[in-house]
């Protein structure tokens, strides 16, 4: 009986103990205090429901934040007077409903999450462009239901405030209380961590922002975002482990005699000048590094035309002989890359032409391609400034929608190109949206056809989203001709798109017949991301249009992605067997290497991202997310899982994950350091070569 006695007697104290924290009125300054740590842990919720996004660790690192900023909010917004409180009450809780609100409107739209580059560089102007705010409406339309909870919390928020909710300066007693808890439950979350095997890859260069959102929540992957924007993820980072420096090497088949294969280097001395510990390590990593090798197909296109295009939106699935004849023949008689993976990261379109046209892998927390305008970066293995090089100018560029977009104005030129598009000199072309690629194609290819060789970019604007007939204007162009079929009507909107396109390429390869110069001309198309357009907002079914075009469940970790590329000549039957397959897998940054190889340009393939496909060097796919594809399997870096093909065995398989990891590390590092320090231009220097050779 006295034991009973004093349980209840140390519950009544500790009731004393809690009425005491809260001070008059229970109740409301009890929801005063748990107040946003329930909004906060409410939100994630939600969010996680409706993106579908928390995973293994992610059960306690979420609340654990969510605790621990809440508490902190509500620390900050009771310093004041109960007025000041009040209006900090709801602003904040307004604030923090339209981040979460944001990401998962961003997520409908792109299939990702959207980074505080995009903001900062100039992604909220492009946002608020006439048609991207009509993608937008649409998205929020899409996912009504969590965007109706997360921006009802600020306006009953604001209601509480007024008689539920006491909004008075908090005690020094409560103070303390709420700094103890916010600092406990915050260590814990920011040290746990680097502490634990499967999670600490996430965090510094294997940050992913994709890969965190379940991990860490909204608001802790946001403060990462932060953190790694504004320093970068590979800080006092070094491409050293206690391995040493590690690689994938080239493999030589049977087929190549040793007299044959040469190593695609140039004579380069790393060591030369003056230089910073950086630029050494960088020079002693390059100078170990495993090189590819010449092959059959080394200056195949040697003297030869290029017309290089990255398609905005095009997609395997609109290639057929029926509804994309032009674009069909491409792909029959040119190159066959059945495994080409296009990944998209964090800057979509914009870092999708950084690969193709620099064969680095973009830098997180940056717009890669816009710093090599701003930076001036010097870029020789682009084809542009290779053709230069050899003596072809001018170099030309082309986009048929606003010239500034993206800041292709700086970007371009920068390559060597001269650069026109919608308001800085490309007429006779119909203002709406979006624009058509075949008027873009009739009105620039005089400028350049009487000249060979020549070299010309086009980035084009038809395929892209949205794809309905009532706000695109190239899908109701070309209504007519997908009437017929018997699939979705967005799927439809999306075909009549991208016939616009295939007419393009129709146009195209007749008027370079006509001048008698197509057998003579390569034409290279890559798409600049999966069409991301084709996402709805529907739970379970996000990905159903994809299934439909495919004509089964596709999986959306890897074949979501798995794309076209099409490397097309009209005199290729003359120079080799058609058609020329590979089911190598390939990326976006190995086309540059690639092309440099087709035309026999002399080039470093050290200091390139990718990797010549037709070469021997092992393929390695890298998603954003630390995903990557070889030639053995295919490496889930959020599970840590690996999958072999079919037939493959390996010996070891943890310590070949851990190889190519280090790899995939290695070569993002590396593509870093090269923006970062302009690397290239020391290349230049160690080459003992001058300005004029920029020219």
């Amino acid at each position: 009986m006295d034991y009973i006695k004093n349980i209840i007697k140390k519950a009544w104290s500790i009731k004393d103990v809690i009425k005491d924290f809260l001070g008059r009125d229970d109740v409301k300054r009890g929801l005063y205090l748990a107040f946003f740590p329930a909004v906060i842990l409410f939100f994630e919720t939600v969010f996680a429901i409706s993106a579908r996004r928390m995973t293994g660790w992610g059960v306690l690192f979420i609340p654990l934040f969510s605790v621990g900023a809440g508490c902190l909010f509500t620390l900050l917004c009771g310093l004041g007077g109960r007025r000041i409180n009040r209006a900090l009450y709801v602003g904040v809780t307004f604030i923090i409903a339209f981040v979460y609100g944001a990401q998962t409107v961003y997520h409908i739209i792109f299939g990702m999450y959207v980074v505080l580059c995009s903001l900062v560089m100039g992604g909220v102007g492009q946002i608020a462009e006439p048609d991207m705010v009509l993608v937008a409406i649409r998205a929020v339309l899409t996912c009504f239901v969590p965007i109706i909870l997360f921006m009802s919390v600020p306006a009953v928020v604001f209601f509480l405030t007024k008689k539920m909710i006491v909004c008075e300066k908090t005690t020094r007693k409560q103070r303390l209380v709420l700094s103890g808890v916010s600092a406990v439950t915050i260590l814990l979350a920011v040290a746990l961590p680097p502490c634990i095997p499967t999670v600490a890859p996430l965090l510094g260069s294997g940050f992913s922002i994709t890969n965190a959102m379940p991990v860490f929540g909204v608001l802790r992957t946001e403060t990462l975002d932060l953190h790694y924007s504004a320093a970068g993820t590979d800080a006092g980072e070094s491409f050293l482990d206690e391995s040493g420096f590690i690689h994938i090497g080239a493999e030589t088949p049977d087929t190549i005699s040793s007299s044959d294969r040469k190593p695609q280097t140039m004579d380069i001395d790393f060591t030369a000048g003056e230089a910073s510990p950086i630029i050494k390590e960088m020079g002693e990593f390059f100078s170990l590094a495993e090189p590819s090798y010449t092959n059959q197909y080394t200056g195949l296109f040697e003297g030869y035309n290029l017309i290089q295009i990255t398609a905005e939106g095009l997609s395997q699935y609109v290639i057929s002989e029926e509804l994309t004849p032009t674009l069909y023949k491409m792909y029959e008689d040119g190159f066959q890359f059945t495994n080409f993976y296009n990944p998209i990261w964090a800057v979509s379109t914009h870092d999708g032409e950084y690969q193709h046209l620099t064969g680095l892998i973009p830098k997180y927390g940056a717009w890669s391609l816009l710093e090599t305008g701003q930076n001036s970066i010097h870029l020789p293995f682009t084809m542009s400034r290779q053709f230069i090089k050899s003596g072809v100018s001018p170099v030309y560029a082309y986009h048929n929608h606003t010239y500034s977009f993206y800041r292709r104005d700086l970007t371009l030129p920068n390559m060597g190109y001269q650069y026109k598009a919608l308001g800085n000199g490309l007429e006779g072309i119909t203002i709406q949206w979006p624009e058509s690629d075949l008027e873009m194609i009739d009105v620039t290819l005089p400028e350049y056809i009487a000249d060979s060789p020549f070299h010309v970019y086009y980035m084009t604007v038809s395929g892209h989203l949205t794809y309905s007939f009532d706000d695109n204007a190239m899908a109701r162009k070309n209504r007519d001709l997908v009437s017929g079929l018997d699939v979705s009507e967005k799927i439809r909107a999306f075909y009549a798109c991208n016939i616009e396109f295939d007419r393009a390429m129709e146009s195209l390869l007749r008027q370079l017949e006509e001048a008698g110069v197509a057998d003579k001309t390569v034409i290279s198309i890559v798409p600049d991301h999966y069409p991301y357009g084709m996402i709805t907002y529907t739970g379970k079914n996000q990905y159903k249009y994809f299934d439909e075009m495919a004509g089964r469940p596709i999986d959306t970790t890897f074949e979501l992605f798995k794309d076209a590329y099409l490397l097309y000549c009209p005199g290729l039957s003359e120079k080799t067997e058609l058609p020329v397959r590979t089911d190598k897998p390939a990326c976006p940054a190995d086309i540059l290497p690639t092309l440099n190889n087709l035309f026999g340009f002399e080039f470093d393939s050290r200091l390139l991202s990718g990797r010549d496909i037709f070469s021997d060097s092992t393929p390695l796919v890298i998603f954003e997310n630390r995903n990557w594809i070889t030639d053995k399997g295919k490496y889930i870096a959020l599970t840590r899982s690996f999958t072999p093909f079919e037939g493959v065995r390996l010996d070891d398989v943890e310590a070949y994950i851990g190889e190519v990891n280090a790899v995939v590390r290695n070569r993002i590092l590396m593509s870093n350091r090269i923006l970062d320090n302009d690397y290239y231009r020391q290349i230049k220097i160690m080459l003992g070569e001058t300005d004029e050779h920029l020219a």
